[in-house]
């Protein structure tokens, strides 16, 4: 419903020489209507309006930054690593506004320093 609509509807409504106010649902505005989003089924699950971008398993979702060829980091057991030779990585899909659920592992027994402590 554009602007001018709803200000025409909206003269019209208190416009009216009518000696009763308008009901409240006479001039409220219920488009668009959001989606219901419902929580995952168990714990840790994405919400059911969730982009999974790593489900554990490929790179789908994922595109080189340099050239947007397939992604090349290493996936095993679940996990997503870099691959320095391969160079960062991106989203296929752009993204302005959103929630972003992060995981990431952090090693038992640290040890170095600097970059070589592990999950940095």
């Amino acid at each position: 419903m554009s602007l001018l609509m709803l200000l025409s509807t909206a003269v019209v409504l208190f416009g009216q020489t009518s000696s009763q106010a308008p009901k409240p649902e006479d001039t409220e505005v219920w488009s668009p209507q959001p989606a219901i989003v419902t929580p995952g089924a168990t714990c840790g699950a994405a919400p059911s309006d969730a982009i999974i971008l790593f489900d554990g398993k490929n790179l789908d979702e994922w595109v080189s930054a340099k050239d947007h060829s397939p992604a090349q980091w290493i996936v095993a057991e679940g996990v997503m690593t870099v691959n320095k030779s391969a160079g960062n990585i991106e989203t296929k899909r752009k993204f302005k506004n959103y929630q972003l659920h992060i995981e990431w592992r952090i090693p038992e027994n640290i040890t170095g320093s600097g970059q070589a402590r592990g999950n940095s």
